[in-house]
């Protein structure tokens, strides 16, 4: 047992001898290379600063590309008052005399935001309102581009998606290409876009009115009222229906046995 204590006890004097040293080989280590230590130090620095830098500017550029669009988004929004008129525009930023005026700085403030900004999150938004703004002032080719470049950049899944679809058609209307603007308007009707099925269904039937399809005109806006008893459109609708032929609703079958009962081919779709 006296021996054990003793091993015990040279043992305890030994270990901090052995940390002792460790440290001291630490120490010159480290004295040995001062140079390396400090370069370490200096890029670790570097580092941190470039990182914390580089989240500042990013937040920068956010709100410097937020703030521009802002700017563009106001002069599509500024009054025009022409010569002669007394409306109050001492709250307004800007003035202009007339409507192209307004479009062309609006649309020149949109363009130079996407080109100073070209991958802030809030470009695509410029995107689209270039394309309405050149759609605002005729310029129907300019606008389907656009519209299509933001759709490009959106997907469907964009928050301006099935406006986009609805300029292209309102573009394509305005050119007097009724055939292809029905197709777009009917993009409305079905998926990604369902949820926007009512205003699809008016514009469609609007379209079918240009192409002199009246009887079909008539159909396509009906069906859209008893689709959507509340539709956004009601009043235009029945205002339509009131000057286009008369919609003859067809009279369900007395439910007999025969007309209740389903054969296998009408079962399966």
């Amino acid at each position: 047992m006296a021996n054990k204590a003793k091993i015990k006890g040279i043992k305890a004097l030994k270990e901090p001898d052995e940390f002792m040293s460790f440290t001291q080989k630490t120490l010159n280590w480290a004295n040995e290379n001062k140079m390396l230590l400090a370069g370490a130090m200096a890029l670790s620095i570097v580092i941190v600063i470039a990182f914390f830098g580089w989240r500042w500017y990013v937040e920068d550029e956010i709100q410097k590309a937020s703030a521009a669009f802002v700017k563009a988004r106001k002069i599509l929004d500024a009054p025009v008052i022409k010569e002669g008129d007394d409306q109050d525009t001492s709250s307004a930023e800007q003035v202009f005399t007339s409507e192209e005026k307004k479009l062309r700085a609006a649309l020149e403030a949109f363009e130079a935001m996407e080109k100073k900004f070209p991958s802030s999150r809030t470009t695509p938004l410029a995107v689209y309102f270039i394309a309405e703004t050149h759609r605002m002032l005729g310029e129907y080719d300019e606008a389907v581009k656009n519209f299509e470049r933001y759709l490009k950049k959106e997907g469907s899944d964009g928050e301006l998606s099935p406006f986009a679809v609805e300029g292209i058609a309102a573009s394509l209307e305005g050119k007097g290409e009724f055939d292809k603007a029905l197709e777009q308007y009917k993009r409305l009707t079905v998926a990604p876009f369902e949820s926007h099925r009512a205003r699809g269904l008016y514009h469609m039937a609007r379209m079918e009115v240009e192409l002199g399809k009246l009887k079909e005109a008539a159909e396509q806006f009906q069906a859209a009222l008893d689709e959507f008893p509340a539709h956004p459109y009601m009043k235009e609708i029945q205002e339509r229906l009131s000057v286009l032929p008369k919609v003859e609703k067809t009279q369900e079958p007395e439910k007999t046995e025969k007309t209740v009962e389903k054969s296998p081919s009408t079962s399966n779709g």
